[in-house]
């Protein structure tokens, strides 16, 4: 296990939080566009550079098996991600989705839980119920402690279950992309930029389907975004993640994913100055708490792992 590649998903994690903040304006001006442009340029450019240090060996190596269900998860997760914003139109709505799409971490860590057949002990529940208690304070409740009225939300089902999709989608890749990097061999090189280009293309049939108006703008706020987005947000991330996930400690990362729509509030709040409302305060705390307590066996206590690639 390395403990730098441990480290690696940390920073995955802390450059996703900045995603709210600095892409904001290319999403309001360029819809799910803005989504396939993102995906296509981190694609090229990654397969450019595995090309560059490993030839077209980096495509060897991997069963088809490998392909289609790491390939198939990414693009689902991707292209639910977008789907899903199409039909949020209200508040109550957007803060639903976002309460769904944040449970990813959750997902994956006990994804992981089943994958290894460790035993659900009484941390791991208390673990479980502060994240999930923490994500539905500071999403559910408004700033003067009222809840969102949850009746409007069987308005946006389709929205909400989509979104739910992608979360599982994704927890699903994070834990697959390890356990089948495992069982091959002869594999080189990172191959999540073959996913990114036919992931692009996947996110532009579904751009026909978006019927918001935007302004397509070209302004010099445009071009960082983008490539911040594609080099930084989408291809570094995912490349950090990855490697993570594969030779990192996964639960450790998976634990510390949880944080994620905690720094996302406080780093958009800090980037575009804005206040945060006590409910999402209090929420915060709970998830940091949740994520705090650990669920390694103590020492002498036996740990049954089915897979084991340590």
């Amino acid at each position: 296990m390395c403990r730098r590649c441990t480290f690696y998903g940390i920073i995955a994690v802390l450059i996703w939080s900045t995603g709210g903040a600095f892409c904001h304006a290319l999403t309001e001006s360029w819809g799910l566009l803005s989504g396939a442009m993102v995906n296509l340029i981190a694609g090229v450019i990654g397969v450019g550079f595995q090309h560059r240090r490993h030839g077209w060996r980096f495509l060897k190596g991997r069963s088809r098996r490998c392909w289609l269900t790491c390939g198939l998860l990414y693009m689902i997760y991707v292209t639910a991600n977008y789907a899903s914003s199409l039909f949020a139109v209200s508040r109550e709505q957007a803060v639903a989705l976002t309460l769904i799409k944040s449970t990813w971490p959750l997902l994956a860590y006990i994804f992981l839980f089943l994958l290894q057949k460790r035993r659900m002990d009484s941390r791991f529940m208390v673990k479980t119920a502060m994240l999930t208690a923490g994500l539905l304070l500071s999403n559910l409740m408004g700033e003067d402690g009222s809840v969102v009225n949850l009746r409007l939300l069987f308005d946006c089902l389709p929205a909400i279950c989509i979104g739910l999709v992608s979360s599982v989608a994704w927890a699903a890749y994070s834990n697959a992309i390890g356990l089948f990097d495992a069982a091959e061999e002869g594999g080189q090189g990172d191959c999540t930029g073959v996913f990114m280009i036919v992931t692009a293309f996947a996110v532009a049939a579904l751009s026909l389907a978006d019927r918001k108006p935007h302004s397509f703008s070209l302004g010099g706020s445009f071009w960082f975004q983008l490539l911040f987005n594609s080099v930084i947000g989408v291809l570094l991330a995912n490349v950090l993640w990855n490697q993570a996930v594969l030779h990192g400690d996964r639960a450790k990362v998976f634990s510390f994913s949880n944080l994620l729509p905690v720094l996302s509030v406080f780093m958009s709040a800090a980037i575009l100055r804005v206040g945060v409302s006590v409910p999402v305060f209090i929420g915060s705390v709970m998830i940091v708490i949740g994520t705090m307590i650990s669920t390694e066996p103590a020492a002498g206590e036996s740990r049954n792992v089915a897979i084991d690639r340590e």
